[in-house]
């Protein structure tokens, strides 16, 4: 069987690049064929242990057929992982460490022939791309610190007070980053910021030293999240920038 696996490679890694550009023409190009044609190679072997020659069909499309059903079913978890709800927030995040960054996996993501697609996906680029659980206002209440030494205290009357804000990277796009140290905060709501909102997976962060917003990223189980203040939600933040609930 190892010798009938090498001479379908070509096809099975042929397969993986076309399903792998399905979801993206990016810099994770690359690294996501390679994941996906790991799960070809997977439902190749399968295939392979199953195919019955009395069947009268070639081994080659018996293993096509099974191989391209498989990456479908991949590229729709790819989907999934990397948009969850179409285009907005959603629910069932998971942050895990890998390689010392923070990435985010649907826990719904069970099989262990996509595991290695999740990973890809959001080993950690993406990560901030996905939106994670939603907590409650008394979830917020409270400090929240970074291992880089960044904190936001969160108050129920919507203000809050920040250490070390400056030391961020979307620090930068405020006039005056090392007067960021209080200001309201607010939820999202479906269009814009909106303190009525008891709930929500992204913060709208407004400094009173020069009328700044920063956005913040709700990541994680809700009984423990974590948040990433960015100004692109594609860029996330890196390992030590997170900020965790403290009390």
């Amino acid at each position: 069987m190892d010798t009938q696996l090498r001479s379908l490679e070509p096809m099975l890694r042929t397969l993986a690049l076309r399903a792998a550009r399905r979801v993206t023409s990016g810099p994770q190009l690359t690294y996501l064929a390679d994941e996906f044609a790991q799960v070809a190679r997977i439902a190749a072997w399968d295939a392979l242990g199953r195919y019955d020659a009395s069947q009268g069909a070639r081994p080659e499309t018996f293993v096509y057929a099974t191989v391209d059903a498989r990456l479908q079913g991949a590229v729709l978890s790819a989907f999934n992982i990397v948009w969850g709800k179409p285009m907005g927030p959603g629910r069932g995040r998971l942050p895990v460490r890998v390689g010392g960054g923070i990435c985010v996996v649907r826990q719904i993501l069970r099989s262990a022939a996509f595991t290695a697609v999740a990973i890809a996906l959001t080993s950690c680029g993406w990560a901030a791309a996905i939106y994670a659980t939603e907590i409650s206002a008394d979830q917020l209440a409270g400090r929240w610190a970074s291992e880089a030494g960044t904190s936001l205290t969160f108050h129920a009357d919507h203000t809050f007070t920040s250490e070390n804000f400056d030391k961020l990277p979307v620090a930068s796009d405020c006039s005056h980053p090392s007067d960021l140290s209080s200001g309201r905060w607010a939820f999202h709501s479906e269009t814009s910021a909106d303190e009525t909102a008891s709930r929500g997976t992204v913060l709208s962060l407004t400094f009173s030293a020069d009328d700044c917003r920063v956005d913040t990223y709700l990541f994680g189980d809700e009984d423990d999240p974590s948040m990433c203040p960015t100004a692109d939600p594609d860029e996330a933040c890196d390992s030590i920038g997170y900020l965790h609930r403290t009390k």
